[in-house]
């Protein structure tokens, strides 16, 4: 199995050489963040909060048509079939609920891990982290994709967590150290103090940093993923 560096590596030069499709899907992101910025400016009232939720529900609903979309398209470029991409808006739809029926029974394992122990939860994390790859590109469905993830991971599981985990864990490491360079260097340019701002109601222009981070974030994070899923689908030598 190649190493977590490798596959970014890879990630970063097929996320730049189709950058404008992929930010094209995670922008439609900054649909609900403008939402609740604007709710923002509306006096806490019954009816705000109600949309308010209403708005949430909605941002996971996007969030997860974005995340299957961008997974469609790192497998499409990843194997060069890019007739795939034709219809992802459509495939991406019909793949929502049973993509959130597997990650809530997942949620639902992983709590029950925590329940019972630590060492249960952290098998569960690694046993079940291309479940819902299993499901977007393998027709699975509940129960089925969790043990077809299982079965990838069995004879690699110490690979497979060093990779998926390690890799993540240094994408959103690098996001994190990123992002705190550039809020230092505004709030420098503005002669505030970052710490007292980051205390109290983050400032609108924090929140717009965010965001766009976010949104540059997740193609990154998801065609990382892919690759990953990809090699461990089809590489029988990982032991």
């Amino acid at each position: 199995m190649n190493s977590p560096f490798e596959h970014i590596s890879k990630s970063v030069r097929l996320y730049k050489a189709n950058a404008s499709t992929f930010l094209g899907y995670s922008s439609w992101l900054l649909l609900t963040f403008t939402a609740f910025v604007l709710l923002g400016f509306f006096p806490i009232t019954p009816s705000v909060r109600f949309v308010a939720f209403a708005l949430s529900v909605v941002e996971v609903l996007v969030s997860l048509w974005v995340i299957i979309s961008l997974s469609i398209c790192a497998r499409a470029f990843l194997s060069n079939q890019t007739n795939e991409i034709k219809n992802i808006a459509k495939v991406a739809k019909s793949l929502m609920q049973p993509v959130l029926t597997v990650a809530l029974l997942q949620i639902l394992m992983l709590i029950g891990g925590f329940l019972l122990l630590v060492i249960p939860a952290f098998l569960f994390a690694v046993w079940f982290c291309f479940a819902q790859f299993a499901v977007i590109f393998e027709g699975k469905r509940g129960m089925d994709a969790l043990q077809a993830s299982k079965d990838m991971v069995k004879g690699k599981f110490w690979k497979t967590f060093l990779t998926v985990f390690g890799g993540t864990f240094i994408l959103f490491l690098t996001y994190s150290v990123i992002l705190s360079v550039l809020m230092s260097l505004i709030a420098f340019a503005q002669g505030v103090d970052l710490i007292d701002m980051l205390t109290g109601t983050l400032p609108l222009w924090i929140q717009v940093l965010e965001s766009i981070g976010e949104i540059i974030l997740l193609p990154l994070l998801v065609i990382f993923l892919t690759s990953v899923y990809l090699e461990t689908k089809s590489d029988g030598v990982i032991k």
